[in-house]
């Protein structure tokens, strides 16, 4: 990993695992202090800003349907995804990261991060399809 992901990766993880934390302690999404409701984040792609935002991935705000859109980031082969990187389906996005479940002691298969929590990616990939994954372009 080169210095840029070590240092981003760091702040990322610092962040996810704070912000999770609040949200798997607190059911609401508005008692968690996240500056967005649950309503507002319905698809995913305002906590997926709001991290990657305060992980110095700085991109404007795009809602799952458009973000695809978006210059701020390259799309990734699926099986070289890494921690950071954005899962995303055509009706919810979220952030990989392959390290949680060793940090949490969770299945293997814990790798997806949400505003509500870990989730399977490979449960998440059966329910929806093989994820597209996005990596920000620095």
């Amino acid at each position: 990993m080169d210095h840029f992901h070590q240092i981003t990766f760091k702040r990322f993880a610092r962040i996810v695992l704070l912000v999770v934390a609040i949200g798997v302690s607190c059911p609401a999404l508005s008692d968690a202090n996240l500056p967005f409701s649950a309503e507002e984040n319905a698809d995913g792609a305002k906590f997926v800003w709001y991290v990657l935002n305060r992980s110095d991935m700085k991109f404007d705000y795009l809602p799952t349907e458009h973000f695809a859109e978006s210059p701020n980031f390259r799309t990734v082969e699926h099986g070289l995804q890494k921690s950071g990187d954005v899962a995303w389906w055509p009706q919810m996005m979220a952030i990989y990261d392959s390290n949680f479940p060793k940090a949490r002691e969770l299945p293997s298969d814990v790798a997806i991060v949400t505003a509500k929590g870990p989730l399977s990616l490979t449960r998440l990939e059966q329910e929806m399809g093989p994820a597209i994954f996005y990596r920000y372009k620095k």
